[in-house]
């Protein structure tokens, strides 16, 4: 295949394939792209845990040297892990978490990052671990208010003061798509398919999945709350729109050099066609594309357990 099969060149790709499903497509992704894969520069996700959040973890492992390993295979294609510890609701108590902080020694220990929200454990992260960067999440975009963009550019280049990204808002990014004000471009990431803009339920839906995460709640109970206020629920005619090609394309000549994707625990072809979406290039043959995933699987992984996980997976 041809040079360029990225979309968006000049960037630095952040991707949901971190104990998820995902992991399957970081080969493939190096063995399909060439050199262009050295634009994926990390990847993120969490093990089940008290201090996950953004998502519910499906990841249910305890097994450290399991998670070194998983660390491990990651650094060797030369991405950096990021680990999404966003839970909103962290308690100096929950601080404690045995099985959190062997996580955070791994951290540490691998240069990997962490995805925080809660001020109360990145306080913490920043005195028994210094070194380790760390990436403001977007949910503090959510769990904090701005009365106008004046206010919450200040609130970024605050956070950019103390960390080593800051994932902002696509909202405030079409509000302020110059990035005026903005005083270091070259820590912001936006998500290029995000798609639930100005939804004024975000702070509970993430308040209920970092309840989740602690074991305050059940799935079920959480789900039935989301399900009240939800407005992608039981609705089918709800549309959803991300940043157009155009819109991500003028973010980077404004001096943003991360795209980050959304698309944690997808199955196998939906991340596919958030890939194809989002990541490849528009001139891509998406039929030739899914072939020759499939070629390199049945060649590379053969009589191998990866290639049993990817057949389990992609459900052939």
């Amino acid at each position: 295949m041809k040079n360029k099969l990225i979309r968006f060149q000049n960037t630095e790709w952040i991707m949901p394939f971190l104990f998820s499903k995902g992991m399957y497509y970081i080969p493939i992704l190096k063995e399909i792209l060439g050199e262009e894969f050295k634009a994926i520069k990390y990847v993120y996700g969490s093990p089940t845990c008290k201090w996950a959040g953004g998502r519910i973890t499906l990841f249910n492992i305890k097994n450290l040297n399991l998670i070194e390993k998983v660390i491990s295979s990651v650094l060797e294609y030369d991405i950096t892990p990021e680990f999404t510890l966003s839970n909103t609701n962290i308690t100096k108590e929950d601080l404690n978490d045995e099985y959190c902080n062997e996580l955070l020694k791994i951290i540490n220990d691998s240069n990997s990052q962490v995805i925080c929200s809660s001020d109360v454990l990145f306080d913490y992260i920043k005195n028994k671990y210094p070194n380790i960067q760390t990436v403001a999440s977007l949910i503090k975009f959510f769990i904090n208010k701005f009365d106008n963009v004046e206010n919450e550019t200040k609130y970024i280049n605050d956070l950019s003061k103390l960390y080593d990204k800051v994932v902002i808002s696509n909202e405030y990014y079409l509000k302020n798509p110059e990035l005026k004000n903005i005083n270091d471009k070259s820590k912001i990431a936006i998500i290029s398919n995000y798609t639930r803009h100005n939804c004024p339920h975000g702070q509970k839906h993430y308040e209920l999945i970092s309840k989740f995460n602690k074991n305050e709640i059940t799935y079920e109970e959480g789900y039935n709350q989301v399900a009240k206020f939800c407005p992608k629920i039981n609705n089918p005619n709800h549309k959803e729109e991300r940043l157009t090609d155009d819109e991500i394309n003028f973010a980077i000549k404004s001096g943003i050099k991360y795209l980050k994707l959304q698309g944690r625990d997808m199955d196998f072809d939906i991340i596919f066609e958030i890939l194809i979406n989002n990541f490849f290039n528009n001139n891509i043959e998406k039929e030739n594309l899914k072939k020759e995933i499939d070629n390199y699987c049945k060649s590379k992984l053969q009589n191998s357990l990866d290639l049993q996980i990817y057949s389990l997976v992609k459900g052939i």
